[in-house]
């Protein structure tokens, strides 16, 4: 995410000093498509030199990137201020609640499937059925636990952006967003 921030700061300068940068900074890299794309910037700073893009289309395509700058920069300063007011919660459960269940999960989820790894590399002949009980016997209590994390994680993203003074987009709130309505009823 730090690249449009980059390019919309360069481009402050110019579309051609933003590509040179680009250019500058492709050219080096080991990866072929990386330096190619350095290359293309480079061909693209040559032809707006000789006139082959017209201005027009060079000041268009500056436009576009400060706008998604701004974009960027609005966003990320959505994100900080959502932190903020997690961070700034007043009930300790509200702000520790779903990284501790999620670190719960993780953490469950870890012991089982070392506890399947151990017993299949210490006795095999127990494998297949000890995968089919876990399958059978763990698969509604995966689903329940992911099912409330990812409704938790979604109700607090709600919560930050509604103490942010962000409204929820229109369609936003989508199938998830109803069920959620649904269980708080």
């Amino acid at each position: 995410m730090a690249l449009p921030l980059i390019v919309g700061a360069a481009v402050s300068a110019g579309l051609p000093i933003a590509l040179e940068a680009l250019q500058r900074a492709l050219s080096g890299s080991d990866n072929p498509t990386a330096k190619a794309a350095g290359e293309a910037a480079g061909q693209l700073v040559e032809a707006i030199d000789r006139g082959v893009v017209p201005p027009e289309e060079v000041k268009r395509v500056e436009a576009d990137l400060v706008r998604m700058f701004e974009a960027e920069t609005a966003r990320q300063a959505v994100v900080n201020e959502t932190m903020r007011v997690e961070s700034g919660a007043e009930d300790a459960f509200v702000r520790r609640w779903r990284p501790f269940f999620g670190y719960s999960v993780a953490i469950a989820w870890f012991i089982q499937s070392m506890a399947i790894a151990a017993t299949m590399l210490l006795d095999p002949s127990k494998a297949a059925t000890l995968i089919v009980a876990f399958g059978e016997g763990t698969a509604t209590h995966w689903m329940v636990a992911l099912s409330v994390l990812g409704i938790g994680i979604w109700s607090r993203s709600q919560d930050k952006r509604a103490g942010a003074g962000i409204a929820a987009a229109p369609g936003a709130v989508g199938a998830i967003g109803r069920l959620a309505d649904a269980l708080r009823r």
